[in-house]
């Protein structure tokens, strides 16, 4: 889906509703994709301390998947009003892949290789793969635009926001290391687009969800006991009987639970959920787990 505007008129709208919010610092940046310059925004509140307890949230990593990045346009100083409320502190990443927002694709100049690979698994007889499906064998995991200091490795085939993302994504969990009770990652499957619905990767203990699941079941259909093969390397994989599949796939989501955050979730709606709908399912991930988060302080 290509959107109405382009990147710089969509983060000309983000600068325009935090303009006089005092509680957030907005960073404009720049991303060089494709040769070409595009702006590049990260949303943090003002103040991050270290006792701080803080929610990520990102969007628009897959170009043509808009309703993240309108969410957070159409909702942003809601959902942060709500983040603060609940004592928590905030970094939104608006729109993560500005060119396929721009031009209605997927990826960027690399096409599939490389986008949101965030980590790499060595395996038990020493084969490095980024994508161990529904299993969890393996011997340790490395960052994709890093590597293990014994075993060179070349992140050269990584597009640039996704090396930009990574980059961020570290050395937020550098400086704020256990801080993170939450990543949402806001997408849409736009390989399946006969039919609304929605599904969502997650980790852990997915009963805790179901509250959010049951809000999100009186606006979408759940996508049930679903073969779901939609960017998978591999064989497809199958939502449970709430829409939830558990897949360590390499990206970042996958990354944040390796790394300890409690609720790491990537929230997905099927390419023929209207657009009000869809960002209502994101709005109900965003909000549910900010509740979730504070029942656990």
């Amino acid at each position: 889906m290509k959107p109405w505007m382009n990147a710089g008129e969509y983060c000309a709208g983000i600068d325009y509703r935090l303009a006089d919010e005092p509680s957030v610092v907005v960073e404009r940046r720049e991303l060089e994709q494709r040769g070409v310059i595009y702006p590049y925004r990260v949303i943090r509140s003002r103040k991050i301390g270290k006792s701080d307890r803080m929610m990520m949230i990102r969007a628009g990593t897959h170009g043509e998947e808009v309703a993240g990045p309108l969410t957070l346009l159409w909702y942003l100083k809601q959902i942060i009003d709500r983040i603060h409320a609940a004592g928590l502190k905030a970094i939104i990443v608006p729109l993560a892949n500005p060119w396929g927002f721009e031009h209605g694709e997927r990826y960027s100049e690399r096409g599939p290789r490389g986008n949101d690979d965030a980590i790499c698994y060595i395996l038990r007889d020493g084969t490095i793969v980024d994508d161990l499906g529904s299993g969890s064998d393996f011997q340790t995991w490395f960052w994709s635009h890093r590597g293990p200091a014994d075993r060179p490795w070349d992140a050269t085939g990584l597009p640039a926001e996704t090396k930009c993302w990574l980059e961020l994504f570290e050395r937020e969990w550098q400086e704020h290391p256990w801080q993170f009770v939450a990543f949402l990652d806001l997408h849409q499957d736009y390989f399946i687009k006969d039919r609304p619905g929605a599904y969502h990767y997650a980790f852990g203990d997915l009963v805790r969800y179901e509250a959010i699941v049951a809000e999100i079941e009186k606006r979408v259909p759940i996508c049930v006991n679903e073969a779901i093969g939609s960017g998978c390397n591999g064989a497809p994989l199958t939502t449970n009987n709430r829409g939830f599949i558990v897949r360590h796939d390499g990206s970042t989501v996958d990354a944040a639970y390796h790394l300890g955050i409690p609720h790491v979730v990537t929230v997905e709606t099927l390419g023929a959920t209207p657009i009000g709908d869809a960002c209502a399912v994101n709005l109900e991930w965003i909000n549910g787990i900010i509740d979730i988060a504070c029942l656990h302080q």
